[in-house]
């Protein structure tokens, strides 16, 4: 008997968004969603690199909802 896996969406699995996807969700530009994450505190922002950032997703995807 074989078993069928269930395979959610790639983001899904993980527990952080990238600047570019937070800019495709919300629909902004690059540059505009990097400045607004680096002054909000309406969802948790961590910095990973020199220039990196990572937004929390189940943080970013609550307030995402409220709006």
């Amino acid at each position: 008997m074989s078993e069928e896996k269930c395979v959610l969406p790639e983001s899904h699995l993980k527990d952080a968004y990238t600047v570019e996807e937070v800019a495709n969700i919300l629909g902004m530009k690059i540059r505009a969603t990097y400045d607004f994450c680096n002054s909000t505190s309406f969802f948790i922002v961590k910095r990973t690199g020199p220039r990196t950032l990572r937004i929390h997703k189940r943080s970013f995807d609550e307030w995402w909802n409220s709006q």
